[in-house]
């Protein structure tokens, strides 16, 4: 048998048109350009009801099978402005609606995926895969990391050498540095920031019962940090705007050129009260952040521009 290597890995992804009907990616039209790719199979189990006179395990059974797949993209522009990213497919099965190049949440209409996930020893395909994203903008390029759960398939044997992805679509990402990435805003105060983590905070719901099957995104609270550079307490004063309550807005850009903008912004960012954080000798605020909505569906817009 020839030896299998671990950096042999491929994950596609394709919305599907009808839930949990294999949209059929391929290596040519769908190749996501993931790192940190992981695969593993989730169950429910059943344990009969001990009926023997000695000790031991009962053998479980288990039921409720589905597959979860984990990886990391880093976060560029599409290349056009005004153009979704190539990993906007991701953002989508998150529960985020596109709109030209933006992602806004959305509270219905949740789109689904199918993903293959090509390794060197096996192929997984999951149906009508839903999920959850993170992001980390503190070193490097800003990366962001989705979990998509989705029905799980028995895997299969698979040839590397039969897959020819193309990644054309995805742009090289920039570092982020005071050249490459703005200010932080934050209830119209601005300030330098030396990292950025946001959670979508969405609830995934695997739902089995009499006739039905599903994979659900049912609530969401979109929640993030800042470790940022400390203001004059007469500029701005977190704890107070802690302490009161208050709801301001919030944004951050990355890259500068059109086609390789990438945006967060927010209208009403709750601040509640910060750390302090030693960073090789200087003084920061670590300042957590809650989303909130303000007409509904706009807590945060993921931007390209």
């Amino acid at each position: 048998m020839a030896t299998k290597r671990f950096s042999r890995m491929l994950v596609l992804v394709k919305p599907e048109t009808t839930y949990g009907t294999d949209a059929g990616p391929t290596a040519a039209a769908n190749a996501m350009l993931m790192t940190d790719v992981a695969v593993e199979m989730q169950f429910d189990t059943e344990v009969a009801p001990k009926t023997t006179t000695y000790l031991g395990a009962q053998q479980q059974t288990l039921y409720n099978l589905r597959g979860q797949l984990t990886g990391t993209v880093e976060l560029a522009g599409s290349g056009a402005a005004g153009t979704a990213p190539a990993y906007g497919v991701l953002d989508r099965a998150c529960g985020f609606a596109a709109v030209g190049g933006d992602f806004s949440p959305a509270s219905d209409g949740h789109e689904s995926v199918t993903v293959y996930a090509y390794f060197d020893d096996a192929w997984h395909k999951l149906l009508g895969a839903r999920g959850d994203w993170s992001e980390n903008w503190s070193t490097g390029a800003p990366k962001a990391t989705y979990t998509l759960t989705g029905f799980w398939t028995e895997p299969a044997a698979t040839d590397f050498d039969t897959l020819s992805p193309d990644y054309s679509a995805f742009e090289a990402p920039l570092p982020i540095s005071g050249d490459n990435t703005s200010k932080i805003t934050l209830h119209g105060w601005e300030t330098c920031g030396s990292e950025l983590t946001l959670s979508g905070g969405n609830q995934i719901k695997f739902d089995s019962i009499m006739g039905c099957t599903g994979i659900y995104i049912t609530d969401r609270e979109i929640t993030g940090n800042i470790v940022v550079t400390p203001a004059d307490l007469g500029t701005f004063n977190p704890w107070a705007v802690a302490a009161a309550g208050t709801l301001g807005n919030f944004s951050v850009q990355h890259g500068t050129a059109a086609g390789a903008i990438v945006k967060r912004t927010a209208p009403k960012v709750q601040v509640m009260p910060p750390t302090r954080q030693d960073r090789d000798g200087l003084l920061m605020w670590n300042i957590p952040l809650r989303f909130i909505p303000n007409a509904g569906d706009d807590e945060l817009v993921k931007g390209v521009a």
